[in-house]
């Protein structure tokens, strides 16, 4: 992983590859007639083509019959407290069974440059930075648990890394004791 963090369309990529291998219909871009969702996993049972408008990329679920399971809100720039109620927002009008924020590293990186030219010193920008990052993921997590609505619970970037490691090494587990036993 870039040790600044990833951006957004690589955390895309990554929750998509989670979906798909825990047998979820991975969707970017979910209108849900309110707001729209960065990425949703739906459960197949329903195929999501069903109610896709063939001229558009995007899924608009209002009305459907489609079961959203994990909603996703990243953000990679900021995460003040508008944008984060923002992000609950539109995951509440998704009625997701659990709403994920990721927020990513890079997100340091403003406030590294902030704090280099307050500072003169790049040890001090990175603490402050770090600490800066430590306390926004706090602060979004005392915010998504005050949500009355539904589970939301906040991850990093890095944490999506591990999520998928885990993932995948769990799938090539299973590979392997089907093929060995076959």
């Amino acid at each position: 992983m870039n040790t600044d963090g990833l951006k957004k369309e690589e955390i895309y990529e990554l929750l998509k590859r989670i979906g798909e291998n825990l047998g979820y219909s991975a969707q970017r871009e979910v209108n849900t007639g309110v707001s729209k969702v960065d990425l949703v996993w739906f459960d197949r049972k329903i195929a999501v083509d069903l109610y896709r408008k063939p001229e558009s990329k995007e899924l608009a679920i209002e009305g459907t019959m489609l079961i959203p399971i994990v909603g996703f809100e990243v953000e990679e720039k900021t995460a003040v407290r508008k944008i984060l109620r923002g992000d609950i927002d539109s995951l509440n009008s998704l009625y997701p069974s659990l709403g994920v924020l990721v927020l990513s590293s890079i997100m340091k990186q403003a406030h590294f440059k902030r704090q280099l030219k307050v500072t003169n010193s790049k040890e001090k920008a990175t603490k402050r930075s770090e600490k800066w990052f430590d306390t926004d993921i706090r602060f979004a997590r005392k915010v998504a648990s005050m949500n009355p609505f539904r589970r939301i619970i906040v991850l990093t970037d890095l944490d999506v890394v591990r999520l998928d490691e885990r993932i995948s090494a769990m799938k090539k587990r299973e590979h392997k004791l089907r093929h060995s036993t076959a």
